[in-house]
Protein backbone atom coordinates (compact mmCIF):
# COMPACT_ATOMS: atom_id res chain seq x y z
CA UNK A 1 0.00 0.00 0.00
CA UNK A 2 1.19 3.17 -1.02
CA UNK A 3 1.86 6.23 2.12
CA UNK A 4 -1.16 8.01 0.66
CA UNK A 5 -3.29 4.76 1.43
CA UNK A 6 -1.79 4.37 5.31
CA UNK A 7 -2.27 8.20 6.16
CA UNK A 8 -6.19 8.15 4.69
CA UNK A 9 -6.37 4.34 7.06
CA UNK A 10 -4.62 6.27 9.83
CA UNK A 11 -6.72 9.54 9.57
CA UNK A 12 -9.89 7.49 9.18
CA UNK A 13 -9.18 5.76 12.31
CA UNK A 14 -8.57 8.16 14.26
CA UNK A 15 -11.67 9.86 13.26
CA UNK A 16 -13.63 7.15 14.00
CA UNK A 17 -12.40 6.97 17.29
CA UNK A 18 -13.38 11.00 18.13
CA UNK A 19 -16.38 9.86 16.89
CA UNK A 20 -17.32 7.07 19.34
CA UNK A 21 -15.52 9.02 22.36
CA UNK A 22 -17.66 11.52 21.34
CA UNK A 23 -21.16 9.40 21.10
CA UNK A 24 -19.98 7.74 24.21
CA UNK A 25 -20.39 11.28 26.33
CA UNK A 26 -23.37 12.70 24.46
CA UNK A 27 -24.84 9.15 25.86
CA UNK A 28 -22.91 9.23 29.22
CA UNK A 29 -24.92 12.66 29.85
CA UNK A 30 -27.42 12.26 28.98
CA UNK A 31 -28.18 9.44 30.87
CA UNK A 32 -27.47 11.46 34.11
Amino acid sequence: QTKGEYDLQTTLSIIGALLLTLLGILLFTGTL
